[in-house]
Parts: C-alpha cells; structure tokens; sequence
C-alpha cells in the first residue's frame, strides 16, 4: 500500500493534475500539511488489474468529492479506463459525473447488498473511458443490512476484485464516516 497526498485548497487543482501524473511513479512519503490522502493498492508488481485509489479523510469538507470526481476525469481523459466509486449516501460524486441521486435503477448499494454484480452497476458517463457506480441514500442502511455477513468488512473489496481487470483505475469517493 503506498499512501500519497494531496496539498492544502488554494493548491489542490494542480496537485490532482501532478498526483495524477505519479500514481505509476515510485512511492514518495506525503509532507506534513496535507488535508487530503489517498490510498493507492495494486494487484502485484506484474499484475495488469486497476490501480485502486481511496480518497478518504473524517472530516467533511476537505475536498474528497472534487479530488475524486477531478481525479477520476483527469486519468479519463488521459485515455486510461477509470471507474469511479461513490460510496458517500449524498452521491456528490455521482451527480458530478452527470447523474442525479436516485435517477439510476441499481447502484452501489445493490452491489453491496448482493443484489448484483458490481459490473452490472457501472454505469457510462459522457466522459469516453470514464464509468461511475451512483450512490444514493440507501447507502446509509446497507451496514445495518449486512451486519450478520462474515465478509462485512471487505465486501466493497470484493466487489472492485471482480472488475479490476476491465479498469485502468479504480478511484473511491468515500464518505465522512468510520463506517464500513
């Protein structure tokens, strides 16, 4: 796992646009002053499956929608397959990308809940190259909905596990919670 970050608002564009340009280069160790991280995993060393970024942080407001949805255009338009994740109930992400909170008849939640296939909710944006999986507030319940499963903690994993071969990169828009 190597962990990247992402500099303070007044510099936050050009920073995507730079931590765009370094998700293939070497790990480099994030400086102090950093609001924003992003968690980035690979398959393996040789391994031809997406690139996972999460981009998460507990606080609301920092930037996580915008660096996602930016981040995720930006690899798009620079020709790489991209998925992008929005697991935060508010869905800013999926309306970002062209799609309002509930106007999508599956979802992330009906991935999680094990109602369908992670590719079957991938849904193509006007951006060539660039797939979204919508949230809506039924997010919110889906914890409660799976909190008997043995595999709870990483069904997400799971689920991106079965598309990662069709992806470049995958890019996760994550809520403001310590949740699931």
């Amino acid at each position: 796992t190597v962990v990247f970050g992402l500099t303070k608002a007044n510099k936050r564009v050009g920073a995507i646009v730079d931590f765009s340009r370094r998700l293939a280069a070497p790990p480099r160790r994030p400086s102090s002053g950093f609001t924003t991280h992003a968690v980035c995993a690979t398959a393996g060393p040789m391994s031809r499956a997406a690139i996972a970024v999460a981009v998460a942080n507990q606080k609301g407001g920092v930037g996580k929608t915008t660096t996602s949805v930016n981040l995720a255009a930006s690899l798009a338009t620079a020709e790489r397959r991209t998925l992008l994740v929005d697991t935060d109930p508010q869905a800013n992400a999926s309306s970002g990308v062209g799609f309002r909170p509930g106007s999508q008849e599956v979802g992330l939640y009906d991935a999680l809940a094990g109602r369908v296939a992670l590719a079957e909710a991938a849904i193509a944006t006007e951006v060539p190259g660039l797939d979204v999986v919508v949230a809506d507030q039924d997010l919110v319940g889906v914890e409660l909905e799976i909190i008997d499963a043995e595999d709870r903690a990483i069904r997400l994993r799971k689920a991106l596990d079965t598309v990662r071969d069709r992806y470049d990169y995958i890019i996760v828009d994550c809520p403001p919670s310590l949740g699931l």
